[in-house]
């Protein structure tokens, strides 16, 4: 009888560790991960192409989304890797409907690239045969915390 005593108490013992969880909270840095992208071609200055990009984004905080008139720090960054510099987007609006109960916000973007603002290289062997890239990605909440950078696969620019 003791045995089934001492069983039933370090199973309830258990039961009652396992069921109490510290909260845990995200951290105010966003973090982003890159889910997909696709086609991985498009055509040189062509508007009617574009490459969509699927990305999860998480933040603690839920600070996200820079207002255009306030500020000029951006939402979304891109870098094509032949070039020096990011070019930065602005998020339309986030309604704070669709932040958690803690604050944070979490969730998927999907940010289309049209193919009028990539090119292929002037030289005449990228103009005839194509070019291929990467393409470097992170994000920036209204803090000024920067996200973890992360890149594309290949792209291929037709020329």
């Amino acid at each position: 009888m003791k045995n089934y005593a001492a069983i039933f108490l370090f199973l309830f013992l258990s039961f009652v560790v396992y069921s109490c969880k510290k909260k845990v909270t995200a951290p105010s840095v966003p973090v982003l991960e890159l889910v997909t992208y696709s086609p991985d071609s498009l055509k040189s200055g062509d508007p009617s192409t574009q490459i969509a990009l699927q990305m999860y984004v998480k933040d603690g905080d839920g600070d996200l989304g820079n207002s255009p008139d306030q500020t000029q720090i951006y939402d979304l960054y891109i870098k094509d890797a032949r070039v020096d510099s990011f070019v930065g987007y602005f998020f339309p609006p986030i309604d704070d409907e669709i932040k958690n109960q803690d604050g944070g916000l979490e969730g998927e973007i999907l940010f289309q690239l049209r193919g009028d603002f990539i090119f292929t290289r002037d030289d005449s062997i990228h103009a005839v045969y194509g070019d291929t890239t990467t393409l470097e990605i992170y994000i920036k909440d209204m803090a000024g915390n920067e996200s973890n950078h992360v890149t594309t696969g290949a792209v291929y620019i037709r020329p």
